[in-house]
């Protein structure tokens, strides 16, 4: 599987998010490992099969960029700016295991700066998941991962969006917003979860 933001220049722009449906299967390994802050005692400092988000702050307040509720073990890392010139000196903090096996972090955010967001896993795990901004400042608006045409409600119109993308998805550099589990093919498992979202998004 291609990822658009597998490599950290290639990071997607994002704000604050109730919920955003991720993956790293299919990630390689780009960014720097960081001692001590990611050790999780059995392998070392490094964030493995990391995908990448810049994340913009609406507003000043403390902000959780949250992991919890993830398939898999992950590993989280914040950098303060958006450059890919990352080392310890700009790593606002690294988590492993906040929340069970999955990752959170909470930090002060200045309106208008951009935040590097980094998620991965422990040694070679990769999987889905769902990443949570909040941010104190700003009330939670949602998304649903089944809207597909971003109107705020999974309707007949993401239905037959669905539908006219049915089969696998194209290859790299796209990809295809209707693989709701993101296993690379807009199926009948992707029809039952659109279906088990109907209605406005929450």
């Amino acid at each position: 599987m291609c990822l658009p933001n597998d490599q950290c220049a290639d990071a997607i722009a994002i704000g604050e998010v109730c919920q955003l449906s991720y993956t790293t299967i299919g990630a390689s390994t780009d960014g720097p490992p960081h001692s001590p802050a990611c050790e999780d005692g059995t392998t070392g400092y490094q964030v493995n099969n990391d995908t990448w988000y810049d994340y913009t702050a609406s507003c000043s307040g403390d902000v959780t960029v949250s992991l919890c509720g993830s398939t898999f073990n992950t590993k989280l890392a914040v950098y303060d700016g958006c450059t890919c010139d990352l080392g310890d000196a700009n790593l606002i903090g690294c988590d492993d295991n906040t929340c069970g096996l999955q990752s959170s972090i909470t930090f002060p955010a200045t309106e208008g700066s951009c935040y590097k967001i980094r998620i991965g896993g422990f040694t070679t795990q990769a999987g889905i998941g769902g990443l949570t901004i909040t941010n104190t400042g700003v009330p939670c608006t949602s998304s649903c991962a089944s809207d597909l045409n971003g109107d705020g409600v999974t309707n007949v119109i993401d239905l037959l969006n669905l539908i006219g993308n049915w089969g696998p998805c194209p290859p790299c550099p796209f990809v295809c917003a209707s693989d709701l589990n993101h296993d690379g093919v807009t199926n009948v498992t992707d029809l039952l979860q659109l279906i088990g979202s109907w209605g406005a998004c929450s």
